[in-house]
C-alpha cells in the first residue's frame, strides 16, 4: 500500500509548480458505477472487499495520507451516499 501512496504523491508533486508555493488541491473519487459489468457477487467495484476492506476505503486512506491534497471529493449515486459516508 505505501508503494501505491508514494507512486501517487510522486504524480501530485510532478504536477506541482513549486515545492514553496501551495495550491489548494482537490481529489474527486468517481464511485458511482452500478458494478453491472463487474457481477452481482459484490456489487459496485467500489464496494468490492480488498484483504476484507473496500475498495473505496483504500482509495480514501491513499489520498488522505498525501500532503499534497487539501479535499477529497466522492461522486456516487444517491443510493450509496449513506454508504460511502460509513466508509469516510
Amino acid at each position: 500500500m505505501n508503494d501505491i501512496i508514494q507512486k501517487i504523491s510522486d504524480v501530485l508533486r510532478a504536477f506541482s509548480p513549486s515545492e514553496n508555493r501551495r495550491h489548494f488541491t482537490s481529489a474527486v473519487i468517481l464511485a458511482a458505477g452500478s458494478g453491472e459489468r463487474f457481477g452481482q457477487k459484490y456489487g459496485p467495484k467500489q464496494f468490492c472487499p480488498i484483504c476484507s476492506v473496500p475498495a473505496l476505503v483504500h482509495t480514501l486512506r491513499a489520498f488522505e495520507s498525501s500532503s499534497y491534497i487539501q479535499e477529497i471529493l466522492i461522486v456516487t449515486r444517491e443510493t450509496d451516499i449513506v454508504r460511502c459516508q460509513e466508509y469516510v
